[in-house]
């Protein structure tokens, strides 16, 4: 397990995230005709009109994100193609003249940003269906992998060399592709720190160091494939607890919100039994919330976590986790609380009620979508609620904050 953050550090530390964004606010207007290249050395009458023009200039910037991003996701062997057909559309575009030079240009930019736009979704789906392979057959996915020239199709290998080595991936081969993932993380300050330093650090082992570095290339990604994204959910069952550590809470800030990028498997806790116990909750939540700062972010990763463990590997709820010192059993605590300003009367009560309906829920999901044994569901299905519970009432009234944790 590499080291997360403290977490039990002050609540208040969303002030200098309030600070943060008024600078961004204060920067604001200075980029709002802000192109892709540099408007002060504009000499055609093209990159006149594009920088003139702030609808043109948000045309043109998102014409070259989506043609960087082309450029990513593609396979290598279909790069110069790209780039020859990029040099076309752009002398293409350098035709448009007035007087409807400004619709000649809307017209050429919205066409070419949407099918750049296109080719890039389309080269992330198929990057992302080759690492659902990686299962099956790592040593293809392996093969395939190369045909990428980024940081995730390189975390990929690194990855496949330290749990798949059936995969053929070498050490020198896993190395350069190290090199390639990590380098991509240098513009990022905080995370290069923290990858650098568990890196560095020889109590750490080898296992949790890749698992760092392909969370954060995920981390990273564009998330507007759902395939890609969620191309890395089959290591949370192959892994286990390795897995959960790297995908959990890491920061103790709002970098946390995103783990572990990964939803729940299945459809368990959109059932109107899970969500009677999380309305009766949520008001007191709400209240904790607005009193926590950024470290609540590390929390709801560890809750998300949680839920996408008792989805995947329910089977690691059938023994009980001990209290922590002072801790009480939910349904002693939700009758004994003594502090209804946070957490009303009302709301206990429909928390009580709501949890027996949650297991039942729970357990028959666990049969009938996990084909787990009618015993073990129950005892499954009462610690998922049970644990479920007592993490929020930690939150709620403090304890999940004190020193001892």
């Amino acid at each position: 397990m590499f080291p997360v953050l403290p977490p039990r550090i002050a609540r208040h530390t969303t002030a200098i995230c309030g600070l943060f964004f008024i600078v961004l606010a204060g920067l604001a207007p200075g980029l709002a005709h802000a192109a892709s290249f540099d408007c002060s050395k504009a000499q055609s009458a093209v990159e006149q009109a594009i920088c003139a023009n702030t609808d043109l200039s948000a045309l043109d910037t998102q014409i070259a994100g989506a043609y960087s991003d082309s450029l990513q996701y593609l396979p290598e062997n279909q790069i110069p193609a790209l780039r020859q057909e990029q040099r076309n559309w752009l002398a293409q575009r350098n035709h448009c003249a007035s007087p409807d030079l400004t619709a000649c240009l809307t017209q050429q930019m919205n066409t070419r940003s949407r099918a750049l736009l296109k080719l890039a979704l389309q080269g992330q789906s198929e990057l992302g269906e080759v690492i659902q392979q990686i299962p099956a057959n790592p040593e293809l996915a392996a093969q395939r992998l190369r045909t990428w020239h980024n940081p995730l199709a390189a975390a990929w290998l690194v990855w496949l060399h330290q749990f798949a080595p059936e995969s053929g991936v070498s050490e020198k081969e896993a190395q350069r592709a190290h090199d390639i993932a990590a380098n991509s993380l240098k513009d990022d300050s905080f995370s290069w720190s923290v990858l650098t330093d568990v890196e560095k650090d020889p109590k750490q082992s080898n296992s949790s160091k890749t698992l760092l570095l392909l969370r954060m290339v995920i981390e990273r990604l564009d998330r507007s494939s759902p395939v890609l994204m969620n191309s890395h959910c089959f290591i949370f069952a192959r892994l286990g607890g390795p897995a959960w550590d790297a995908f959990g809470p890491l920061y103790g800030s709002s970098r946390d919100a995103g783990a572990p990028v990964c939803s729940p498997r299945g459809d368990l806790f959109t059932h109107p039994a899970w969500q009677a116990l999380e309305k009766a909750f949520s008001p007191a939540l709400e209240k904790a919330s607005s009193d926590a700062g950024t470290i609540q972010f590390a929390t709801y990763a560890a809750w998300r976590v949680q839920a996408l463990k008792a989805t995947v590997s329910p089977s690691d709820f059938l023994t009980p986790a001990t209290l922590a010192k002072g801790q009480k059993e939910p349904e002693v605590a939700l009758k004994q609380w003594s502090q209804p300003q946070l957490f009303s009367a009302t709301e206990r009560q429909a928390a009580l009620q709501a949890m027996k309906p949650a297991q039942q829920q729970t357990a028959a999901w666990l049969v009938s979508a996990r084909g787990m044994l009618p015993e073990q569901a129950q005892r499954a299905a009462h610690e998922i609620v049970r644990q479920w519970v007592l993490d929020r009432i930690s939150f709620i009234d403090g304890s999940d904050f004190s020193p001892e944790n």
